[in-house]
C-alpha cells in the first residue's frame, strides 16, 4: 500500500471511525488499570482501549496534558487508522490494551513524543500535532513497546552487528528529523541517539516513508533495514518487504 493510498484511506474512514465500535473495557476498570483516576474513554477498535484526560494528569513519573473531547477524538481516528490499515488487527494481540492520548508527554520536565509503559501494555503520545507526525510517533512507540514486552529491547545481535556512532544520549537531537539527517549508517539524526531509537525510528520509516528510505539507503543502513524486516517477520509475523 502506497503512502498516498493510507492517505487517502485516513480520510474517507474519519467520517465513520467510532460508529460501530463498542468499548470494551469499563471506565472503572480502565482507570484501575492504567492508574489515571480522571481517565476518560473513547469507543475501541479493534481490541486497542483509547483514552484521554481533561487536565494535565500525572500517570507515574510522567505528565500527559489534557485535551479536549474533540481532540481526543480526532486523534483517535488517526492512530486507529494507522495501526488498522498498516499492521491490521489479525496481529492484536501484539497491540497497546491502552493507548492514552495527551496534548503533551513530559518525562522529567522535558517534551517526549510519547511513552510507552510495558507491565500495563500501554502507550502515552502526544497527539496534538500534524498527522503525519502523529502516524510516526504511534508506530515509533509501539516498537519500542513490542521490544519491552518481548523482551528484546537490549538486541545482544544488534549491538554485536551495529553497536557503534551511538550518543547514547538525547542531547543537542531533535525528535522530529528527516529521512537523510543522520551520519552514514543512519537514516535520520534521531536515530544516532540510542540503538533502540535507531530500530523504532527504521521501523515507523519503513511502514510510513519505504521509497524515501530507499533512496537515502547506504550499505550499512541496508543492513540494518534488512535487520528490522527479518525481526519483525520471526518475531511478531509482520511482512514490512523492502
Amino acid at each position: 500500500m502506497t503512502r498516498t493510498s493510507i492517505t487517502v484511506i485516513i480520510a474517507v474512514c474519519l467520517m465513520y471511525s467510532h460508529l460501530s465500535f463498542a468499548q470494551t473495557v469499563s471506565v472503572e476498570q480502565a482507570s484501575k488499570e492504567t492508574y489515571i483516576d480522571d481517565l476518560q474513554l473513547l469507543p475501541s477498535v479493534g481490541g486497542v482501549n483509547y483514552g484521554y484526560v481533561r487536565e494535565d494528569t500525572k500517570v507515574g513519573k510522567y505528565l500527559c496534558g489534557g485535551m479536549s473531547f474533540s481532540e481526543a477524538d480526532d486523534a483517535s481516528a488517526i492512530v486507529s487508522h494507522t495501526l488498522e490499515f498498516i499492521l491490521g488487527y489479525e496481529s492484536g494481540e501484539k497491540l497497546p490494551k491502552y493507548i492514552i492520548l495527551c496534548s503533551r508527554v513530559l518525562a522529567s520536565g522535558q517534551p517526549v513524543g510519547g511513552i510507552p509503559i510495558p507491565p500495563i501494555n500501554l502507550l502515552m503520545l502526544d497527539a496534538v500535532t500534524t498527522t503525519d507526525h502523529l502516524e510516526h510517533i504511534v508506530l515509533h512507540e509501539l516498537y519500542h513497546l513490542l521490544e519491552y514486552r518481548y523482551d528484546s529491547i537490549n538486541d545482544k545481535e544488534w549491538q554485536i552487528r551495529f553497536g557503534h556512532g551511538y550518543a547514547n544520549s538525547y542531547s543537542g537531537f531533535l525528535k522530529k528529523s528527516p529521512i537523510g539527517s543522520g551520519s552514514d549508517g543512519f537514516a535520520n539524526s534521531y536515530s544516532e541517539t540510542f540503538p533502540h531509537e535507531d530500530r523504532a525510528e527504521l521501523f515507523a520509516f519503513l511502514i510510513l516513508q519505504p521509497e524515501k528510505l530507499k533512496s537515502n539507503v547506504d550499505s550499512v543502513l541496508d543492513e540494518k533495514v534488512q535487520y528490522i524486516v527479518e525481526k519483525c517477520n520471526k518475531r511478531w509475523g509482520w511482512n514490512l518487504g523492502w
